[in-house]
């Protein structure tokens, strides 16, 4: 099972687009963002997953902080839902 296409269908599937993801076993990149409906600004994230460690670094950026953490959460719900 390939984490980076199956990752990128299930955040693509809650309006997280993947503008580039790859990597080797077990550690995988994404480049990521999200245009939240009626908001004029954009949600940028860049993360880097370690499966075997099931450990995470993530770097988020916006405008609008409030945003900010509405995606982070989001983007934690998917990744614990993929290691579950």
């Amino acid at each position: 099972m390939c984490m980076s296409k199956d990752f990128c269908r299930r955040v693509g599937a809650v309006g997280i687009a993947t503008m580039a993801s790859g990597g080797v076993a077990p550690t995988f990149r994404f480049y990521m963002y999200a245009k939240p409906t009626g908001s004029p600004s954009t949600v940028l994230l860049e993360a880097i997953v370690d499966k075997s460690a099931g450990s995470a670094s993530v770097t988020l950026k916006c405008e609008d902080a409030a945003l900010v953490q509405q995606f982070g959460e989001l983007f934690r719900r998917q990744l614990d839902a993929m290691a579950g």
